[in-house]
């Protein structure tokens, strides 16, 4: 297990076009998804590609309610 269940990239990658949270190198967190063996988030007007991408995990299970 791994701390916080963050996952190294240089360790294994996501599967490609599953969402997941990435850690950067610059402290930042986003949900994206791993394409064209690279990172990509939306925001908002488009996908942009992210560089240094140090860490990702899964996603949590959606909230079901009471």
């Amino acid at each position: 297990n791994h701390k916080g269940g963050w996952i190294p990239c240089s360790e294994r990658l996501p599967e490609t076009k599953k969402e997941v949270l990435i850690f950067a190198d610059d402290n930042a967190m986003f949900v994206g998804h791993l394409m064209n063996g690279g990172f990509s988030v939306h925001d908002g007007d488009g996908w942009i590609d992210l560089k240094f991408i140090l860490a990702w995990q899964p996603l949590p299970e959606p909230y079901k309610g009471e």
